[in-house]
């Protein structure tokens, strides 16, 4: 079966095809001028072929979301494999910035609307990871202490780059002395 044949059909997969063409979008005109409609300009693809893979917008900015959530976890993961040390906490901190600051849109699907509210999750307990693994379960701090800390940090980068469109040197240091554990 040819390729031609094969896309008529509906037997080739083009999410990496869609996705490659919102990243497109989402870097010449900005993630708000993201759309279906556009996405099909882009990458040639029908509308209706998009919305059997994608349903809506939403769906397709998740799955840019998660793309890179998951870029982050295998940069945090080298921190793991590096031995986790008392500097976790910055270390992480300047990891998101980085990657904030290479990539304009990263901080859109980072941190961006409610698309992003389940990886914000696993956001955190990759941050609990970490700490767990530099041995912040603290005598007497409970996971709700741990969870609560890393929540306030990724808040804290999430309002800057809401505000600025980046992770702010205030917001990071904010971040970094929330995941810091609590000195008695």
């Amino acid at each position: 079966m040819s390729a031609l044949v094969a896309l008529r059909c509906g037997e080739v997969d083009l999410t990496q095809d869609v996705l490659d063409a919102a990243r497109i979008v989402a870097d010449l005109r900005g993630p708000s001028r993201l759309s279906i409609a556009e996405i099909a300009k882009v990458s040639l693809i029908p509308q209706a072929r998009i919305h059997q893979r994608f349903p809506n917008l939403s769906a397709v900015l998740g799955a840019l979301s998660r793309e890179q959530l998951a870029d982050l976890r295998t940069r945090l993961r080298a921190i793991c494999r590096s031995g986790v040390r008392p500097e976790w906490a910055e270390r992480f901190v300047r990891l998101v910035v980085a990657r904030v600051e290479e990539s304009p849109q990263a901080a859109h699907f980072l941190f961006g609307g409610p698309f992003a509210d389940e990886d914000r999750l696993e956001w955190r307990e990759l941050i609990l990871d970490l700490a767990r693994a530099a041995g912040h379960g603290e005598p007497g701090a409970s996971v709700s202490d741990l969870e609560l800390r890393a929540a306030g940090a990724l808040a804290a980068m999430r309002y800057e780059v809401d505000r600025s469109g980046r992770v702010t040197e205030e917001a990071a240091r904010f971040a970094v002395r929330m995941l810091q554990p609590r000195m008695p």
